[in-house]
């Protein structure tokens, strides 16, 4: 359910957008009014890695700032604040190893947050053994 618009040329702060969802046959939803935000937001983290067993996600992100990851159905799974150096690594609860896509986002201290950032979970759930022989 989300999704991501590239804008050309980009959106300048305070600028209204509108927005429309249109299906395939053409159907147009009720627009919906965007404002820019008129701060600066952080950019997205990069480098990011999940660990193999699905429990933490590691990366770069602005130093200072709480990176945020959110599963497909955009609970958050785990923060932390990055350190020092822009490095950060996030406990996930529950683990997410099911090829899940997660958002992982950096949000200042104004709570301005960066577009998200995209990594799948490794799938390493087996699947069930068949039944009725």
């Amino acid at each position: 359910g989300t999704f991501i618009i590239d804008l050309a040329p980009a959106a300048q702060p305070g600028e209204q957008l509108s927005i429309v969802q249109t299906d395939a046959a053409g159907n147009a939803s009720t627009a919906v009014d965007y404002a820019v935000p008129s701060t600066t937001v952080p950019t997205s983290p990069t480098d990011l890695t999940v660990a193999a067993d699905g429990s933490s996600v590691s990366g770069s992100a602005q130093a200072g700032t709480r990176v945020d990851v959110r599963d497909a159905n955009g609970t958050v799974v785990g923060s932390v604040l990055v350190g020092d150096d822009g490095t950060f690594t996030v406990a996930l609860s529950p683990a997410q190893a099911n090829g899940q896509l997660l958002n992982v986002t950096a949000v200042d201290a104004d709570g301005a947050s960066s577009l998200p950032a995209q990594v799948s979970a490794p799938d390493i759930t087996a699947p069930s053994a068949p039944a009725d022989l």
